[in-house]
């Protein structure tokens, strides 16, 4: 084993379970942000289709990242619990950041 096998090996060690905490963190802030939004009553006028649109861009915005993450050769899983655990929770995180942005910033209502 040379020096670049062994420090390949340590910074891997390192970021074993970077998946894992990246979608936790990304969850968590969906949850609090899902909250935030949820807890009052939404607007009776044209609810749904707000939902819809807002979900649509939050997935429109999370494959935008996918693709700059598949550009930069970051977006590897080495099993495919890995990749449906990062995707939903990016998705889940950006679906809630614009319906946070569009329900709290009085910009749209």
């Amino acid at each position: 084993m040379n020096y670049d096998d062994k420090l390949q090996k340590k910074e891997f060690k390192k970021s074993k379970y970077f998946t894992e905490k990246a979608s936790a963190v990304a969850l968590l802030l969906a949850a609090f942000s899902f909250f935030i939004v949820f807890k009052d009553p939404l607007p009776i006028q044209n609810y749904t289709q707000t939902l819809v649109v807002a979900s649509l861009i939050g997935t429109g915005i999370s494959l935008i990242v996918f693709f700059i993450l598949h550009v930069l050769e970051l977006y590897y899983f080495k099993t495919l619990f890995k990749l449906l655990l990062f995707s939903c929770s990016v998705i889940a995180f950006f679906v809630s950041a614009v319906l946070y942005i569009y329900f709290r910033s009085g910009f749209f209502i």
